[in-house]
């Protein structure tokens, strides 16, 4: 903090300090002149009843921003009167000149498909500095134009944090810290908001009423360049979530069957075709970003620059049947990974996976899993379920077998299925822009365990930028080498981040921590 700026918290912190013996604040004469300075937002906090404790923390915090947020030259209010923004700033980087990609207008505002060049990539720093670390460097590296916003509750601890960077001076203008008090959803971005572009620029589709959608205006109060619009008919469930939400190349959408129909309704009309309705909720988190994802490949030409990939517990399987004596996840310097499964206890270990249509039906969807399984041609019989009565009215269904025998029998049959449909959408439209060629597709390994969550770092989540695709490290060198095959086979190339200790253990990856604003051409 600079030295002015302590001394103004110190005379605050002395002159508003309440008298012990009562509980209302006092402000002498001079502190109160000064205070006529600073706009009524940044000093709502001191409106109420509060401890010495109280009105320190909360000077510290408003007082460790710049200058300029104290003078109110260029502050403004942000929804939580507690907290004061710095000075505003521009999110998005240099747009590309070469841009080609186009946007999709059919009903106001434009879909942006997933293969778009990045201009701006958000993460959050709650959870680890080594991660928030490890994926700022690997962004600037992977696309220098791009602005990183940081999204922060503690600009001095972030600040601190990111001068470990070796080149910090040189990508300090490439950064922004943006004020956001940490909360329960703070460390998903991608779960927050949904991108599209306007007629003005780009606005971000809150989708976080949990939080009153927090993370989408607090960005937008203060970045330039965006703008921000709460979903008030999507409802506080997960499959509600951006995690949940893939824009296809052809500006179409892809969700899962759990979306309840107001946010369902709400893309089908923007992008003007209905969505894609994958299967998602056979897996714990429940997202279409587990299983599949669109990665922009530069080498083509627009709009075929794209090539689709899937988790495939199939590869998964065949290839550590070739290592069965290896560890699954090797990580020595690390206390938190378990002792099994190993590779061979994936194929001889019985487990029993349990599913209740309740928990099924996320959401305020009213497809069960027997109707989405029929639509889509399946049964419960077919992926090994048997159907058992449960409590709250709903029937219960438990799949036996060893984890490859789940994998296989019953995650790979619904992925083949949404694979499928993925497919059918986009050819027509390939036809139509002259994609000769089949659209590129990568298969990267895969697997579940019995509470439906992955066994190692899921490659699919991951961040396509440029030529690159920023991806978790799995940890098993065999698996490593062939998702390296994989990619090469499609011309990309493979960024691994180590997130096992961080983000892998709460249930996400690396697309999960971060999101992205992709620019096309109107």
């Amino acid at each position: 903090m600079p030295y002015r700026n302590r001394v103004i918290q110190q005379f605050l912190i002395f002159s508003l300090r309440p008298r012990r013996h009562r509980k209302r604040l006092e402000v002498s004469p001079i502190a109160l002149i000064f205070l006529m300075s600073i706009p009524i937002c940044s000093i709502g906090a001191f409106g109420s009843e509060a401890t010495d404790t109280q009105i320190i923390r909360d000077l510290n915090a408003k007082l460790s921003m710049d200058l300029s947020v104290i003078t109110g030259s260029t502050n403004r209010c942000s929804d939580d009167t507690s907290e004061i923004l710095p000075r505003r700033g521009r999110c998005l980087g240099e747009t590309p000149a070469n841009v080609t990609t186009k946007c999709f207008k059919r009903n106001g505002d434009y879909s942006i498909p997933d293969n778009a060049p990045v201009g701006a990539v958000f993460v959050s720093d709650a959870v680890a500095p080594t991660y928030l670390l490890d994926f700022v460097r690997t962004v600037n590296e992977s696309a220098p134009l791009a602005k990183i916003n940081v999204l922060s509750d503690d600009r001095e601890a972030t600040l601190s944090v990111l001068k470990r960077l070796s080149n910090y001076s040189q990508i300090r203008d490439q950064i922004n810290l943006i004020p956001v008090r940490t909360f329960a959803s703070s460390k998903w971005p991608q779960d927050a908001f949904q991108v599209v572009r306007t007629s003005r620029g780009y606005k971000l589709l809150g989708l976080d009423p949990r939080s009153g959608n927090r993370i989408a205006s607090a960005i937008a109060a203060y970045c330039e360049d965006l703008s921000a619009e709460s979903i008030t008919i999507i409802s506080e469930n997960n499959p509600d979530h951006g995690g949940n939400i893939e824009a296809l190349p052809n500006g179409d959408f892809l969700i899962s069957g759990e979306t309840s129909p107001g946010l369902a309704n709400y893309l089908a009309d923007l992008s003007g075709s209905a969505p894609v309705l994958a299967i998602a909720g056979f897996l714990q988190v429940g997202h279409v970003d587990e299983m599949f994802t669109v990665i922009g490949v530069p080498g083509r030409p627009a709009p075929c620059n794209y090539a689709l990939v899937f988790a495939s517990p199939r590869l998964a399987i065949d290839q550590l049947g070739r290592n069965r004596n290896d560890p699954l996840i090797s990580l020595p310097w690390s206390t938190s990974v378990p002792s099994k499964p190993s590779v061979n206890d994936v194929f001889t270990t019985q487990i029993t996976v349990k599913y209740n249509e309740g928990n099924w039906m996320k959401g305020n969807s009213t497809s069960s899993l027997e109707d989405q399984l029929t639509s889509a041609g399946l049964s419960i019989k077919q992926l090994g379920l048997s159907k058992h009565s449960s409590g709250g009215g709903f029937p219960a269904y438990v799949f036996k077998g060893t984890y490859a025998d789940f994998n296989v029998k019953l995650a790979q049959v619904i992925i083949d299925h949404n694979r499928a449909i993925i497919i059918a959408r986009l050819r027509k439209w390939e036809q139509e822009n002259k994609c000769n060629s089949p659209p590129l597709i990568a298969e990267l390994p895969t697997l579940w365990n019995e509470q439906r969550k992955p066994l190692f770092p899921n490659p699919v989540n991951g961040v396509s930028l440029g030529n690159r695709f920023i991806m978790p490290e799995p940890h098993n060198p065999s698996l490593k080498q062939l998702i390296i095959r994989q990619l090469d086979s499609i011309g990309v190339a493979p960024v691994f981040i180590d997130n096992y200790d961080t983000y892998h253990q709460l249930g996400g990856e690396v697309h999960c921590s971060s999101n992205v604003v992709r620019l096309c051409k109107p």
